[in-house]
């Protein structure tokens, strides 16, 4: 996530992107981006640290969030309770 978010990066999505009419027919110009490779896996680990903590964060939040609707005594919306298990659907690891 970190490295998609660099100006750079994003700056050649939108050229790729731009050549489209809509965003989901980017066809294989998607290999047209070039991520930043890093100089060691110790440099990726420590400049990526913000988004980790903040993206774990959220996941947190939610968990404790789905934790009280599913605790409490209220009925809630299906949307809000299905949040907790699509990374399970997905068949996704912490």
């Amino acid at each position: 996530m970190w490295a998609f978010c660099l100006t750079s990066v994003r700056k050649q999505w939108k050229r790729i992107a731009l050549m489209q009419t809509n965003r989901e027919d980017v066809s294989s110009r998607y290999k047209e981006i070039r991520l930043p490779f890093p100089k060691s896996e110790e440099y990726a680990y420590e400049v990526s640290l913000g988004f980790q903590d903040y993206f774990k964060s959220i996941a947190e939040s939610k968990q404790q969030f789905i934790s009280l609707l599913e605790n409490s005594k209220f009925s809630y919306i299906p949307n809000i309770m299905r949040v907790n298990s699509i990374a399970e659907d997905l068949d996704i690891d912490e």
